[in-house]
């Protein structure tokens, strides 16, 4: 989450927009931080996912596959919906709401790209092959 944190605070109080107020960084890391944590309870799906091939079930590389495909619905399709919505705050006109709309959209994007990859490099660090 310290990752989430670095990367609102580098770009948002960047060069580019130098008129951001530490409120903006903050409101918009404390909803990135409930929304990610949220998130953690469709990625035990994976996992146990993963742990059925101790019974002869799958390979290794098929149960982490049938796991990141099944997660990857129930993802993108809460992200898009969350997206959708943050969106709807842009049109509002107050400058606080828009920055947070845009740094929570950038953020989601930045945790859909993320999350398949830290998920596969999880399983591997954490399941030895037998």
């Amino acid at each position: 989450m310290l990752f989430i944190l670095v990367v609102l605070v580098l770009w948002l109080r960047s060069f580019i927009v130098p008129l951001l107020s530490l409120s903006t960084v903050a409101l918009s890391f404390i909803i990135l931080l409930n929304i990610s944590t949220n998130f953690v309870k469709y990625i035990n799906f994976p996992i146990s996912t993963f742990t059925e091939r101790d019974e002869g079930v799958l390979q290794p590389v098929a149960a982490i596959q049938k796991g990141a495909a099944v997660i990857g619905t129930v993802i993108l399709s809460a992200i898009v919906i969350l997206s959708g919505t943050f969106a709807a705050l842009i049109p509002s006109g107050i400058m606080t709401l828009i920055q947070v709309a845009i740094a929570v959209i950038v953020g989601l994007l930045i945790l859909f790209i993320s999350l398949p990859l830290m998920l596969s490099a999880y399983i591997k660090l954490t399941y030895k092959e037998k």
